[in-house]
């Protein structure tokens, strides 16, 4: 029964058309963040693009140094606060940034506030140095100075300034150093994850609408487990195809890369991605925990997208219902007054997915004297909301059919 439910997917010819186009999606992913890489070579007045840029940067980075420690970040600045060019400015872009990249933004974004949009790298020239860069100090600054700000939407409690400090003051210092572009193309590419749930909304919407706007649902229902095991069986075929066909798109692209460039900058600290992150993660880690947002959205979309398909038995309405829920909250704009508001849309799946982001902002959610973050939270909503619509599938299907 299982197998039938199945090929009655894949047998589909805008199925496979949907499959196939999402799959090249992933391929013509991959050859772009590879084409569109690029560093000036500064010993051979070039720039590296494509494989070699990624190559060149890897080695740029061993030889630049091995970690972040007070004591190179203090020679970094004292270098740069030496030289008589304005570090905004082009000359210096030209004679300064360009041969130091990744390294120049990160060190100039660490010392940037956290709400600071376009930092001033100049003011690096302006950092005190008599007593060393105070590196890791300012990265706990950084974050003690965003928790006290005031918001329109509410403040920060003391409760919540503690959790947060506390969480960032477990992260290991000092912080590894190396390249992070074959770890960006695995990222990047994970969250491309998102845009297969269109896959699954084309493949998904029949599974119960199909019965009935064929009429075969009444039939069905008079056979033996009709009511029953039938309807188990394509809430299993439907999970095992989402969760199956976004794995094999997602791993064997992550797997390409892995053999183009290796993994060897996985165990990196996140912190290399946005210093202000606060939780103790390695980029490879932080790769796997948007893996499984990932497939804990797709099971939640799959559910979700029965029960809809349930109760309107209609698959053009589903996909259009599920689309809109899917999609809709990327234009909702932040409220400058209702914080619960704004906790409510950081949970929609398009907002959620993108866990670079939610790793970094310090959302947390407040139940009593219970502080839960947004990661934790956004997964908790997802199994959830997959196990009530998992619940009410059968039921409303069952319900809606015998009414007629």
């Amino acid at each position: 029964m299982l197998r039938f439910e199945l090929m009655k997917i894949f047998k589909n010819k805008l199925n496979m058309a949907a499959m196939l186009l999402g799959y090249l999606l992933i391929a013509v992913c991959i050859v772009c963040y590879i084409a569109d890489q690029s560093i000036y070579n500064s010993a051979e007045d070039v720039y590296e693009t494509g494989a070699a840029a990624v190559t060149y940067d890897r080695k740029l980075a061993q030889a630049q140094t091995e970690y972040v420690t007070e004591e190179f970040v203090t020679t970094f600045l004292a270098e740069l606060q030496a030289s008589p060019l304005v570090l905004d400015s082009d000359d210096a872009y030209m004679e300064i940034v360009r041969k130091n990249s990744s390294m120049f933004y990160f060190i100039g974004n660490s010392y940037a506030e956290l709400n600071q949009q376009y930092p001033l790298f100049n003011d690096m020239k302006s950092i005190d140095l008599s007593d060393g860069a105070q590196f890791y100090q300012r990265r706990i600054d950084k974050i003690k100075n965003y928790l006290n700000m005031d918001f329109s939407f509410g403040n920060y409690t003391a409760a919540e300034k503690e959790y947060w400090l506390a969480k960032a003051a477990q992260v290991k210092e000092p912080l590894a150093w190396g390249s992070k572009r074959t770890m960006s193309m695995v990222y990047d590419l994970l969250a491309v994850g998102f845009y297969l749930l269109a896959v699954v909304v084309v493949c998904i919407s029949p599974v119960l609408s199909r019965e009935s706007e064929s009429g075969a649902s009444q039939l069905l229902f008079t056979a033996k487990y009709g009511k029953t095991r039938l309807i188990r069986v394509k809430i299993l075929a439907s999970l095992l195809f989402s969760v199956g066909y976004i794995s094999i798109g997602l791993l064997g692209g992550t797997l390409v890369i892995g053999l183009l460039f290796g993994f060897s900058e996985a165990g990196l600290p996140v912190q290399l991605w946005n210093i202000a992150i606060p939780y103790d993660f390695s980029i490879g880690q932080m790769c796997m925990v948007e893996f499984l947002v990932i497939l804990a959205i797709s099971v939640a979309v799959t559910m979700l997208i029965l029960l809809i398909s349930a109760c309107t038995k209609s698959t053009m309405a589903t996909m259009a219902a599920i689309l809109v829920l899917l999609i809709g909250p990327a234009f909702l704009e932040t409220s400058k007054t209702y914080g619960w508001y704004n906790h409510l849309i950081d949970l929609a799946a398009i907002r959620f997915v993108d866990i670079k982001t939610v790793l970094g902002i310090f959302v947390d959610y407040r139940f009593g004297n219970i502080i839960v973050d947004y990661l934790t939270m956004g997964l908790f909503t997802y199994i959830l909301l997959a196990i009530v619509a998992g619940i009410l599938v059968r039921r409303v299907f069952v319900d809606r059919i015998m009414k007629g």
